[in-house]
Formats: structure tokens, C-alpha cells, sequence
């Protein structure tokens, strides 16, 4: 059980696991002190141009974190990563299998 960021309603179930797999992704490594390892390494990509090198190491490092234990994601199975070019940047896309029903997520 968890507490949404925002409204501050008690979530569980799917929504709980989409607010912890955005939080892992868009929390840079060794931001947490007591948890250096958790987070993502898309930070790193931030003012790089849009290259396929750059979306291909952007879908990397999202897989990478997903199997990182320290961000305990376990308890669903990544599916699909998808990464594209978009005006402003890159658009994510992540398909998580989650108690059997394929869920999205987009970043």
C-alpha cells in the first residue's frame, strides 16, 4: 500500500506500481543518500540530441533499472520498451505485463 504524491489518497493494486516505476525512472543514481542504486540513468540524456544511438541507450538504461533489485520492480514483467524521437525530446513508452493484463505507461 502507498500514498499518491499528489492527492495523498491511499493507491494499490496497478496504480501504486505505475507511480513507483515513474519515481524509479526520473529519480537520477546516486540522488538518495541511503539509496545511492535506486533510480534511473536516463538523466544522463538530458541535452543530447535525438539520435538512434541516444533512443536505443535511452531504452537501455530503462530495462537496466527495471532489473536493478534496489528499485524493486520485480512483482510485474517488463514486456516492451518503446523510445522515439518527439519535438521537445524523447517519447517513452513501456508496456509492463502486471497480474497477467498488459498495462502502458508513458514517460
Amino acid at each position: 500500500m502507498n500514498i499518491h504524491p499528489t492527492t495523498g489518497q491511499t493507491i494499490t493494486g496497478w496504480n501504486e506500481y505505475a507511480i513507483r516505476f515513474k519515481d524509479v525512472m526520473t529519480t537520477p543514481l546516486n540522488h538518495r543518500i541511503k539509496r545511492p542504486d535506486y533510480g534511473c540513468k536516463l538523466y544522463r540524456l538530458q541535452g543530447k540530441p535525438i539520435s538512434s544511438a541516444y533512443i536505443s541507450r535511452a531504452a537501455a538504461y530503462i530495462s537496466e533499472s527495471y532489473y536493478n533489485p534496489e528499485n524493486k520492480l520485480s512483482e510485474a514483467k517488463l514486456a516492451r520498451v518503446k523510445v522515439g524521437a518527439h519535438k521537445t525530446g524523447f517519447s517513452i513508452l513501456v508496456i509492463i505485463n502486471f497480474n497477467g493484463i498488459q498495462q502502458e505507461l508513458t514517460l
